[in-house]
């Protein structure tokens, strides 16, 4: 190895050496030096993930020397463990650690929360070495980055901005010829706002910088400035000159798709940037952990998410787990990938990324953001222990976080129970001292109200909020927005007076949100009152508006109103059919009616009618494919061409497994004797929006597989979801009444077989 690093030896002796080192491993496996030994061999060879584990090992067995441990901590640095690189510090005697850690000694103090020692660290090595500007920079960038902790006063920030304006300074008197410090410079003078500075300190720097590097410098001043126009024409510049050099053309991708860069175009002039970058990795002229690549996989992995289509989310996953070294993701690429999956609807995608987070969690704290969507996750999944022990951590952590709490609140307001109310009343009397104007803080407060039975202390200050509505149809959508939201207030609270007139009001400005109104009089007021307005407002070009709202009341009201305005509903639709027979919302439309309707049969046809078009695609097609799967799963009339199986297969391949998809395809696989398989697809159906139907369906399975205590939990979950003969599909009402009485039964022996064992108590 030494003769390597003078160069007297090439890399091809790289084999010889390491399997020397193991064949004396085989001898001696408890000696440390060998282990620490070969992870310097597996950093030679560039294998940085291996090197990490023969280092972990190293440290396992014994105490490595200083210079072994310092290139420890550098990699678990990389790998974004500080909590463990942090616990190795000790392991080198004080005096030697600014020798052989440099800047990172007090990264790693700051990173682990010891903000206070990592500042004393960096100042302490500024005035060892006065000249460096290297030292000066990292001082600076130490305090400005902790004069962003949220539980600073006003004037404690102030001083920390004063000083890292002064420390970097002095680090561009130290080496004008210093882009980076420059451009900090700039960037401290904009967050506090102070512009003239920020443009004076630009003129310096251009006096002192040139070539390439005043070229980047003026990019990223005038990108920090806002001015996006400059800072492109800069970058795109710079990457002319060379445009085979990897580098530029990542600085140039991430500006498009960075926050400044706000064209519609910005995902077009990325993607060829961000393909040469990977096709160059394809190609091996970029090592597998080269910085360029791991990031354009990351942003390409992201891009792809963002169509939120299921095939491109899957792409996404394989694209973003290419960055893994030796089976292991960087911190950054955990955080992205759940950034990636946490939306999804699957509870499969919903489960990887709460792994992905509490990884990271064990390794370094989650900011404010990650740490809020863990709980997010927890609720999503119906943990709510995990959610609120998660919450708690949040608001401790983040001890003035608006956010977290307002969060907080909307789940305990959802659980309603007393406890749960009793705590949102202590979080909103903290938002009240943290964000007394908050519009949201506001608007939980008013539904505290409602749940707490305090309606008629807060209406009246509800009232006084709203704005007066614009004359005439001067009225754009936020401001619609907006007065739905205060509607939507009002009815919380019981005004549903106030909130019909805003609705009317709204109307009568923009004749489109007469259908808003018509929702609202069916769902709140009388039915009769909504089915006269769409008859008010009917015409042959917004009838697919009409019977959408109509469907969505009669299913609502179903138990109110029965079948009454069926009829009404299915003349709209052959009105809407015989001018446009073919028209593919109308038919879906149909389809739900008669499902509604309990004309499963005539639903079957119409998704077939559906099915042979070819211009059925996207998720359409998908719920179309779902819904005519269930049918014949239940019904059990299928033929040669319509296999369930197959039908919610390809479902599930266009719209993922999510939770409504997976219930589906338990029912099919149960009506095929698959119980094992229906068990797993509905214990990760339930994690998401379970239902009385869903966990029927579990009590099904789990009875024919003869799993009976899990038949009889699952049935009780489901009758604490309002489970009643009304929840299922009419073919499953004869199965139900069979299950009831076996689950009945079951649940008697049960109560008889545990009598005798009292008595003998």
């Amino acid at each position: 190895l030494w003769l390597m690093r003078h160069g007297r030896l090439g890399p091809e002796a790289l084999p010889e050496i390491r399997k020397t080192v193991k064949q004396a491993m085989q001898q001696r496996p408890e000696w440390f030096e060998l282990q620490a030994l070969l992870a310097e061999i597996e950093l030679a060879g560039n294998n940085n993930a291996l090197a990490l584990q023969y280092y972990d090992k190293a440290e396992e067995l014994g105490r490595p020397a200083p210079l072994a441990v310092a290139q420890h901590i550098r990699l678990l640095v990389s790998y974004g463990r500080f909590a463990d690189a942090g616990k190795l510090i000790d392991r080198i005697p004080e005096p030697m650690r600014q020798t052989l850690l440099g800047p990172l000694y007090s990264e790693i103090l700051f990173q682990t929360h010891q903000v206070e020692s990592a500042l004393k660290q960096a100042l302490a090595a500024t005035e060892a070495d006065p000249k460096s500007a290297q030292n000066q920079y990292w001082y600076a960038q130490l305090l400005a980055r902790s004069a962003q902790a949220t539980d600073l006063k006003p004037e404690q920030r102030d001083e920390k901005m004063a000083n890292a304006i002064k420390s970097m300074k002095r680090a561009t008197e130290l080496q004008p010829e210093f882009p980076d410090a420059w451009f900090a410079l700039i960037n401290y003078y904009a967050l506090q706002k102070d512009l003239n500075q920020a443009q004076k300190t630009m003129r310096d720097a251009q006096l002192a910088l040139s070539g390439d590097n005043l070229t980047i410098f003026l990019a990223r001043s005038y990108e920090v400035l806002h001015r996006w126009f400059d800072a492109e024409t800069m970058y795109r510049e710079l990457y002319e000159i060379d445009p085979t050099d990897i580098g530029r053309a990542q600085q140039l991708a991430a500006f498009y798709l960075g926050p400044i860069y706000q064209r519609p175009d910005k995902r077009e002039k990325a993607t060829p940037l961000i393909n040469q970058i990977l096709k160059a990795g394809a190609d091996k002229k970029l090592a597998a952990n080269d910085n360029n690549l791991l990031w354009a996989r990351r942003m390409a992995a992201k891009l792809l998410s963002m169509t939120n289509e299921y095939q491109n989310l899957v792409k996404a996953e394989k694209l973003l787990a290419s960055n893994s070294q030796d089976g292991n993701l960087l911190i950054e690429d955990k955080l992205a990938m759940a950034e990636i999956l946490a939306p999804r609807p699957e509870p499969q995608s919903r489960l990887k990324a709460i792994n992905l987070l509490e990884e990271v969690d064990k390794v370094q704290p989650l900011n404010e953001q990650a740490s809020l969507e863990l709980g997010e996750l927890y609720y999503a999944t119906g943990d709510w222990q995990k959610y609120t022990s998660q919450m708690e951590k949040t608001i401790g952590r983040y001890k003035n976080s608006v956010e977290a709490r307002q969060a907080y609140v909307r789940h305990l307001l959802a659980k309603g129970d007393s406890r749960s109310l009793d705590k949102a009343v202590d979080l909103i009397n903290k938002l009240h001292e943290l964000a007394p104007n908050n519009s949201t803080t506001f608007e939980l407060t008013v539904r505290l109200a409602a749940k707490t039975g305090k309606q008629d202390q807060v209406r009246a200050d509800l009232v006084k909020r709203i704005p007066k509505m614009p004359e005439g149809k001067d009225i754009d959508a936020a401001q619609v927005q907006q007065f739905v939201a205060y509607a939507g207030l009002l009815i919380e609270l019981g005004d549903l007076d106030t909130a019909e007139k805003i609705y009317r009001d709204l109307a009568a400005r923009k004749p489109e949100l007469n259908f808003e109104l018509a929702k609202f009089l069916g769902e709140h007021r009388d039915p009769e009152a909504c089915f006269a307005k769409l008859k008010e407002i009917y015409t042959p070009a917004a009838v697919q508006n009409v019977v959408s709202v109509a469907l969505a009341v009669a299913r609502e009201r179903r138990e109110k109103t029965g079948d009454k305005y069926d009829a009404q509903i299915q003349q709209w639709l052959d009105a809407g059919l015989r001018e446009n027979p073919d028209s593919i919302p109308l038919l879906i439309t149909q389809g739900d009616l008669y499902d509604l309707e309990k004309k499963y049969d005539d639903a079957a046809g119409v998704y077939h009618k559906l099915l042979t078009r070819n211009d059925l695609t996207g998720l359409r097609r998908a719920v179309v494919l779902n819904n005519l799967s269930f049918l014949l799963a239940l019904s059990g009339t299928t033929t040669a061409g319509d296999d369930p199986l197959k039908l919610v297969q390809e479902a599930e391949n266009i719209m993922g497994p999510n939770s409504d998809i997976l219930d589906t395809l338990a029912v099919v696989l149960t009506a095929q004797g698959k119980y094992k398989q229906a068990i797993q697809a509905l214990d990760l159906a339930v994690t998401d929006t379970p239902t009385a139907s869903k966990y029927y369906h579990k009590a099904v399975a789990h009875y024919k597989a003869d799993e009976m205590r899990n038949a009889v939990e699952a049935w009780e979950k489901a009758e604490g979801l309002g489970l009643n003969r009304d929840s299922l599909n009419r073919m499953e009402f004869d199965q139900y009444d069979d299950m009831k009485s076996k689950i009945d039964q079951l649940r008697k022996r049960s109560v008889t077989q545990a009598e005798p064992a009292r008595k003998a108590g």
